[in-house]
């Protein structure tokens, strides 16, 4: 058992040298008696760092290592040293320019998402495009047809500028931009959200440009956007990071991002939000996973929120404000 520390130093290790964005998706178990103990657990943390660079750079390097953490016995690492360790030093050699990792968007060619296998989307019913057409296409607007608060406050103090906003649905946060003049362009999954928002920006007499999509296979331009919008942006761990990463990527210097989530405390109080933990984030989570940007507020609260018929009550919630350097 006195080998389980130096695993989680070396796990912690690669955590900060890529910005927190590593996915915990490969379990390789740990034979702790057994020969090669330290080459198999410093294999599982390179392991995890070529997750990473799978998700936003490729490679047939990166395929090649899946392949072995999935099809091969941890066993065999264990009772071979010696491939443990000509392995990490092929490894070594292909992850050494970590600043590769630092603007994951800029990859001529990154896989989507579903293509790395590491989650199965349909795990999540909140994430089924099918989920989010039924609820939007009900009287009214789900979440009510005003800004989010936090996005309130904020906007108030920041320069017109491009803005994007990430599942933005029925277009409520959308259109308060457009009246402060941004020029705005709403993402969401489900077509009929966004025809929504659409009507809402005409009702006011604004425009908007909207872009259906998944957000697994969204691919931002560099330095393209003022300000990045993501509020109740609730994915598994290794999407949203993947969609902060390539957020950060997005803006320009001194552009911001603005995000609100609920945390974990919000289960239990049916007020809204998701009903899954995974899909719920903890403010160092998302301090690790957006370290490319000069945080200037995290917080964690409680307050009452009320948006429409899905959002009322007390809730437990994140904010954020990041601004790229």
């Amino acid at each position: 058992m006195g080998h389980q520390p130096l695993l989680r130093q070396l796990a912690d290790g690669f955590d900060h040298r890529i910005g927190g964005r590593i996915q915990r998706a490969v379990p390789i178990p740990l034979h702790l008696h057994e020969p090669g103990f330290l080459q198999l657990a410093e294999l599982a943390a390179e392991v995890r760092l070529a997750e990473a660079r799978a998700l936003h750079q490729g490679g047939d390097i990166i395929a090649a290592i899946a392949d072995l953490a999935h099809q091969t016995q941890p066993r065999r690492f264990a009772e071979q040293p010696e491939k443990a360790t000509e392995l990490l030093h092929h490894l070594r050699g292909e992850l050494a320019d970590g600043a590769a990792l630092r603007r994951p968007c800029l990859a001529s060619h990154p896989p989507s998402y579903a293509d790395t296998g590491i989650m199965q989307l349909d795990r999540y019913g909140s994430m089924d495009v099918l989920y989010w057409d039924q609820r939007y296409r009900e009287e009214g607007y789900a979440y009510g047809d005003q800004p989010n608060d936090f996005l309130r406050e904020q906007a108030a103090e920041l320069p017109v500028g491009d803005a994007l906003c990430l599942a933005e649905g029925e277009g409520r946060n959308a259109v308060h931009l457009a009246a402060l003049g941004h020029h705005v362009t709403a993402q969401d999954l489900s077509a009929v959200g966004l025809d929504k928002a659409q009507a809402l920006a005409e009702s006011r007499g604004l425009s908007l440009k909207t872009q259906q999509g998944d957000l697994a296979d969204w691919r931002p331009e560099p330095g393209s956007v003022d300000l990045v919008v993501a509020i109740w942006m609730h994915l598994p761990p290794p999407l949203r990071a993947q969609v902060l990463a390539a957020s950060v990527c997005a803006l320009r210097p001194g552009g911001v991002l603005l995000l609100e989530a609920y945390t974990p405390r919000q289960l239990g109080l049916g007020s809204g939000g998701p009903p899954l933990l995974d899909l719920l984030v903890e403010p160092d989570q998302l301090e690790r996973e957006l370290s490319g940007l000069r945080l200037e507020i995290l917080r964690e609260r409680r307050r009452l929120i009320r948006e429409g018929r899905y959002h009322q009550g007390e809730s437990a919630v994140v904010q954020l404000r990041g601004r790229a350097i």
